[in-house]
């Protein structure tokens, strides 16, 4: 509950920038867009998390803006 709005700030861009990889390197499968389509959400948290993590240790002013002040 802490990373939800950190989680909300920063997912458009890297779930744009997984997308555009994913339809480079995977097959054009319906296979491959389920897959993309069900893991973006385990791909985000985690990555939020990561960058969380690092920017509360490197930059706790950005993250505090980022994180709505949680």
């Amino acid at each position: 509950m802490r990373h939800n709005f950190f989680l909300y700030a920063i997912h458009f861009a890297w779930v744009r920038l997984f997308n555009k990889a994913g339809a480079l390197l995977l097959p054009a499968h319906p296979a491959s867009a389920l897959f993309m389509f069900l893991m973006m959400p385990v791909f985000m948290t985690a990555l939020s998390y990561w960058i969380g993590k690092g920017l509360g240790r490197v930059a706790p002013g950005i993250f505090n803006l980022l994180s709505g002040g949680r």
